[in-house]
């Protein structure tokens, strides 16, 4: 790691933990979640369970993974949204946690998430999971990890569906480079750049998910911002690569919203109407 990384890089996670820790007072007043843990592929990993009706027979769930660029953020951090999703989509949500680059190189998180995903399966009736519904979701580098996941060998036709919130998809600086200007994406590629630093990895193929994999992904649910959210000329092409694996693919597109924005509840209408609209749909989905 660089000396100004290694510098930056606490004070950054800590300023994260403030703007979004506990900000958001709607959301508190919904039902509070359960400290658990979860066994990932070195140890274990600190998640949340939320329930918005601890007394319902099994159900709908979803194991979800936070975003941040593998970097940055928890379960924590990404508490408020994992209560309003609950909420809207009356689902159980398991909030995993994972282990966090530079200080663990990829492809630790790959690791993590395929372990913390068998982990969930293995505990599906004491966490009053119905197997058989049972969604894997994210946000950015968290919906690469569900995609990841639930693409994987060995936990083939196991998730039920995917829910990706403005899905990181690729490293690879040729792919950001291209459409700098066309789509307003200098930042994300600057961001791009630190993750790819971060994970110690200089190769663009580190998130490629090749048509075999695709070909084993659930229907999917891809969520996009505006403008403003950089991954967005990306997920229209993935949608389509997704459909030609076979893949049933619903897209939902919130253009006023930024990258990240599901974060900031505390601070938008639009962002709380765009998450209780996404629960409420992947519900829907779900009961299909």
């Amino acid at each position: 790691m660089k000396p100004l990384d290694r510098y930056a890089l606490p004070s950054a996670r800590a300023l994260l933990n403030r703007l979004l820790v506990d900000m958001d007072v709607e959301a508190r007043a919904m039902s509070a979640p359960r400290p658990i843990t979860v066994q990932g592929a070195a140890g274990p990993l600190p998640a949340r369970l939320y329930e918005p009706d601890p007394s319902a027979p099994p159900g709908p769930a979803m194991l979800f993974f936070h975003g941040g660029g593998f970097v940055f953020c928890s379960p924590e951090t990404h508490d408020a949204l994992c209560r309003r999703l609950a909420a809207a989509s009356g689902w159980r949500i398991l909030s995993c946690g994972y282990r966090l680059a530079p200080e663990y190189p990829f492809p630790a998180q790959h690791e993590d998430a395929v372990a913390a995903a068998r982990w969930t399966l293995a505990h599906a009736q004491e966490l009053k999971f119905d197997p058989a519904r049972l969604a894997f979701g994210g946000d950015s580098a968290g919906a690469h990890l569900a995609l990841w996941a639930a693409t994987d060998e060995r936990l083939a036709g196991k998730a039920a569906l995917l829910v990706l919130l403005y899905p990181l998809l690729t490293l690879d600086d040729a792919e950001w480079s291209g459409s700098i200007v066309k789509d307003m994406r200098l930042l994300g590629r600057t961001a791009v750049a630190y993750i790819r630093r971060q994970l110690q990895t200089r190769e663009g193929a580190a998130l490629e998910l090749g048509p075999k994999r695709l070909a084993r992904a659930p229907a999917a649910l891809i969520v996009s911002g505006g403008p403003l959210d950089p991954v967005r000329p990306d997920a229209h092409p993935f949608a389509e690569r997704l459909r030609a694996a076979g893949v049933a693919v619903t897209e939902r597109d919130f253009p006023g919203l930024v990258h990240g924005s599901f974060n900031l509840t505390h601070l938008s209408q639009a962002a709380r109407d765009a998450v209780a609209e996404t629960g409420r749909t992947a519900a829907a989905l779900l009961s299909r």
